[in-house]
């Protein structure tokens, strides 16, 4: 049996089940963050870090974002290794544009808006202390193969 995979990025689906009966429609990420904003939306990714607890192996995977806070990061060193996907600058712009652009990005100021962005979590991320794994010219396979490495390590 592989790791259980548990994701505190997404919104508790309680959470948005309640945003889909008041509005009728379901909400992505990006709404729910205008809704509520960007601080509300960091508070309820903090609960949902807050509240899980590993029983077995699991893989957490966490949004950008969620490392902004120190309660954070504290807690998910308490939970176990941290592993840090190294991905060139391009490559994330490049996923971030082939969904819906995170609230925090400005849509009319896409370039300007990620850059400040990147630059500013960058930083946070070469100062955890983690595993770290290029993910530059790798199958998805071979990322994995690295992980399943560290996780036995």
């Amino acid at each position: 049996m592989g790791p259980e995979i548990q994701n505190p990025n997404v919104i508790p689906q309680r959470l948005r089940d309640s945003y889909q009966k008041a509005y009728k429609q379901p909400l992505n990420s990006r709404e729910i963050s205008i809704l509520i904003g960007e601080k509300g939306f960091r508070e309820l990714e903090r609960e949902v870090i807050k509240n899980l607890s590993l029983k077995k192996t699991t893989v957490i995977a966490l949004g950008g974002g969620a490392i902004l806070s120190s309660e954070n990061l504290g807690r998910l060193k308490k939970l176990g290794r941290m592993v840090y996907l190294e991905i060139d600058k391009e490559t994330v712009k490049k996923r971030i544009l082939q969904g819906n652009i995170p609230s925090f990005l400005d849509e009319n100021d896409f370039d300007n808006s990620f850059e400040k962005m990147y630059q500013k979590r960058k930083p946070l991320y070469e100062k955890i202390d983690s595993h770290r794994v290029s993910v530059a010219k790798k199958t998805d396979r071979q990322v994995l193969d690295e992980l399943i490495s560290i996780a036995r390590s």
